[in-house]
């Protein structure tokens, strides 16, 4: 399994300033993640979910999508044991502001019921 810093190398050869999706998942690998761990997918989620706090990539969520998977893909070419079906794209997720209880016990009411 690859470990975080082999990912973090790899993007930087890939010139993060040029594509600010690639530039943030560059610094969220580098500076967030513990240098020696072995990636999982759940770091992948984890710096989606991130993201998707902030209104901006709320409205790019699929350039940032695209570009992680693909260079996520570029990444693991030709190694096994990194599953990228299981990580849900951002583009997929769905944002719901709540700004009330209210709202809150509404949403929680909805999603039981369906």
């Amino acid at each position: 399994m690859q470990s975080v810093t082999h990912l973090a190398q790899f993007l930087l050869h890939l010139d993060p300033p040029k594509n600010i999706a690639r530039l943030s998942f560059y610094h969220y690998v580098k500076n967030w993640l513990h240098s020696d761990s072995p990636l999982t997918p759940i770091h992948i989620e984890d710096f989606f979910d991130r993201c998707l706090l902030f209104d901006y990539w709320q409205n790019h969520k699929a350039e940032l999508g695209q570009t992680v998977f693909a260079d996520l893909t570029e990444f693991f070419k030709g190694q096994e044991g990194f599953d990228l079906s299981k990580i849900s794209p951002p583009e997929k997720r769905q944002i719901v502001e709540i700004n009330t209880d209210e709202e809150f016990e509404e949403v929680v009411r909805l999603y039981s019921d369906s």
